[in-house]
């Protein structure tokens, strides 16, 4: 299903528009500055060092409270503050010049004040994306946002190498200046949106700083991406604070030749930019195998750049330096893509805050080092300390994304998780013949005196998206984990074969197989509509049911909708496998959602899932109030999207007539199979308690 367009969002034009003339200023500004420092101060490698340093430092000084106060500010509000105080700052260089004042503690204070500006004004323009575009549309934006700042460091840094050359680098300042006076004067035509949590008592500070470092350090993913881009920034640090000095001094070549240098980084920043929708295709919509892998293939074009000089030397070093960023462009969507994915609306600032206090502290280290190494061992030895840094900085994203395959190819050869300890393969066969696959863990059914448990994964995951949830239910329970037709090792390449009936069948199948009569069904997603299903056809088999994010029940015009979805759906999984076809479709779901589809393709017959398609021809119900038939007890979990919505679930709950709804809903803040389980585990254990007394007539206290 084709994301929406970001353009077609007027705020998101009008953010675009502000972000043209700050990137535009910023890049001028990248090269404008330090020459006013080299040119007109006659700034040496260590005072140009320190010069860079306190352009980033105040991500390390303030980035990280500055990410808890705008997660309860205006967005609107501090994007135009922060360019006002840039331009204003900004404007006082080319004065001080003129007035024939200007000295370097100037440009110290100057640029140090500016990066405090920069910190709100680049926490705030991140923060503000996902509630502008939704997250549906975030991989476009992104990707429009990206190839701005390489267009930006074409057009900026080469206009600011020409401006340099023709106006002198203060003039240059004062035109960096007004651009920000422009940007904040732009940026008032997005809509205001409300302040987050009115009314609310927010937590103490430091709370939500910690709170902010530990969703991105606990987390494997993001803790990859930030070490990677720490890695990244701090070699691009060690070369690009140096770039200026051997430009100018030691190969003598002019202003003009350095922006267009720099410019050429920003046309492989663009096609990197351009090219990362093709990248992520290519490896099935993983966005860490997809950096990771990127970076193998270019890590090493850095090493070419320290090797400038004049004559053939430059070329050299300007293609090793266009391939290298070219990777950071890659990097910089699916990156941003991915974090602001993996990360719930309340946390956004705070996630987006530790990012920059990480990766800007790296560009700061990187100028403070670039000024000791150049002053000690000489600007080269700086140089290729750096291009080493940009060179290594994919491997722990590689490292994670290859951990993360080689367990889950260890599960699925009865490998060494933790939650199939104590595991047993079943095979069943559904009422037509077709040979299904389970898991088993616990007391055997029969001998238990408790009926079964028996979990029923959503669409797209398999079985091993509930070992978790499994594990928390405690020995005592018998767990089934079947995978439901069409998915994982339930192989069904016949569309004929996949009915809601059919599959309802499939779950009386499987309690004959265990010798259990009634058993209790647990599902989400997809399986929490199949079990809905088969309390209403099989109402003796079905002791009680749990549904975790409850499916929507459509009308005639969504039901089509769906019915091409899936048809495209699988035309394009016969076409083009499986990955490909999800592809289009992960930047849409929910973090936990897209986690658990993408940790189950490898392991999906292409056949099969194709076949599950042929259930858009098919009805579960038409309307809610079929449910009032289901005489079962059953507790009913909120979702958290169009597809799962929220209100469905309070309508279901009082619909069904031994129904309730659960006091907690799933939260964009679960990420991981793992966290599905550790939410959801204590819930369904408090339910199975409620229900050790025989009669299944019996409805749940309330």
């Amino acid at each position: 299903m084709p994301s929406p367009s970001p353009w077609r969002v007027p705020d998101f034009r009008t953010l675009f528009s502000a972000a043209v003339l700050t990137n535009l200023a910023v890049n001028i500004g990248h090269v404008t500055v330090p020459l006013i420092a080299v040119t007109a101060l006659d700034a040496g490698p260590g005072e140009v060092g320190l010069l860079a340093t306190l352009t980033t430092v105040a991500f390390l000084l303030i980035g990280l409270p500055a990410g808890a106060w705008i997660d309860r500010m205006r967005h609107r509000r501090v994007l135009i503050a922060a360019e006002l105080v840039r331009g204003v700052l900004t404007l006082s260089i080319p004065l001080a010049w003129q007035l024939d004042a200007l000295t370097l503690e100037h440009l110290y204070v100057a640029v140090l004040l500016t990066g405090c500006a920069t910190v709100f004004g680049d926490v705030a323009a991140q923060s503000a994306l996902p509630g502008i575009v939704g997250r549906e549309s975030l991989v476009g934006a992104n990707t429009a946002l990206v190839s701005l700042q390489a267009a930006g460091q074409v057009a900026g840094r080469g206009a600011g190498g020409a401006l340099v050359q023709l106006l002198t680098a203060p003039a240059a300042a004062a035109a960096v200046g007004l651009l920000h006076l422009v940007s904040a004067l732009r940026y008032t035509g997005i809509r205001e949106a409300p302040r987050p949590g009115p009314g609310e008592r927010p937590p103490r500070l430091t709370a939500r700083i910690r709170e902010g470092l530990r969703h991105v350090l606990a987390h494997r993913e993001l803790r990859a991406l930030v070490l990677a881009g720490s890695l990244s920034n701090l070699g691009l640090q060690l070369i690009n604070t140096l770039l200026p000095v051997l430009f100018t001094r030691e190969l003598g070549l002019s202003p003009a030749v350095l922006g267009l240098y720099w410019a050429a980084g920003g046309v492989g920043v663009f096609l990197g930019a351009r090219a990362a929708r093709v990248v992520v295709r290519r490896w099935g919509g993983d966005h860490s195998r997809a950096i990771g892998f990127v970076g193998l293939a270019l890590a090493p074009a850095p090493l070419a750049i320290p090797l400038l000089d004049r004559g053939g030397w430059l070329w050299l070093a300007a293609a090793g330096w266009v391939l290298a960023i070219g990777k950071v462009g890659v990097d910089n969507v699916l990156a941003v893509t991915l974090r602001q994915r993996l990360t719930p609306d309340g946390l956004l600032g705070r996630m987006n805050a530790t990012f920059r206090f990480m990766l800007m502290g790296a560009l700061a280290l990187g100028s403070a080092l670039a000024g000791v190494i150049g002053e000690l061992a000489g600007v080269r030895a700086a140089m290729w300390a750096g291009a080493v840094c940009m060179g290594l900085s994919f491997v722990p994203v590689l490292i994670t994304s290859l951990l993360r395959r080689r367990g889950a190819r260890a599960a699925e050869n009865g490998g060494e998780p933790e939650e199939r300890g104590q595991m047993r393969e079943l095979t069943f066969r559904g009422s037509d013949g077709c040979p299904l696959h389970a898991e088993v863990s616990g007391p055997e059914a029969t001998g238990s005196g408790r009926d079964p448990v028996i979990l029923l994964h959503g669409g797209g995951p398999d079985h091993r998206s509930l070992l978790p949830l499994a594990a928390r239910l405690g020995p005592a329970h018998t767990a089934v984990l079947p995978d439901i037709r069409g998915w994982g090792r339930s192989v069904c390449a016949d569309p004929a074969r996949h009915t809601w009936s059919r599959y309802a069948d499939d779950v009386t199948a499987l309690q004959d197989r265990l010798g259990a009569e009634r058993a209790v069904l647990v599902g989400t997603g997809l399986g929490g509509t199949i079990a809905l299903r088969t309390a209403l056809e099989h109402p003796d088999r079905v002791r009680a049911i749990v549904v975790i994010s409850v499916e929507d029940i459509e009308d005639d015009e969504a039901k089509e909708a769906e019915r091409l979805f899936f048809e495209r759906f699988a035309a394009r999984v016969r076409a083009e496998g499986v990955a490909a076809a999800w592809a289009p479709v992960l930047p849409g779901l929910a973090p936990l959602i897209g986690n658990l589809v993408r940790e189950a393709i490898p392991r999906s017959d292409p056949a099969s899932v194709a076949a599950f398609c042929a259930l858009g021809e098919d009805r579960a119900f038409r309307e809610v109030s079929e449910l009032a038939a289901i005489t079962a007890p059953a507790l009913i979990v909120p979702g958290m999207d169009a597809r799962h919505p929220t209100a469905l679930a309070a309508e279901v709950a009082r619909t069904l007539p031994h129904g309730r709804l659960a006091p907690v809903a799933l939260s964009g803040e679960l990420l991981t199979a793992e966290d599905l389980g550790a939410a959801m585990g204590p819930l369904v254990a408090d339910f199975l308690a409620e229900l050790q007394t025989p009669c299944p007539g019996d409805p749940v206290p309330r």
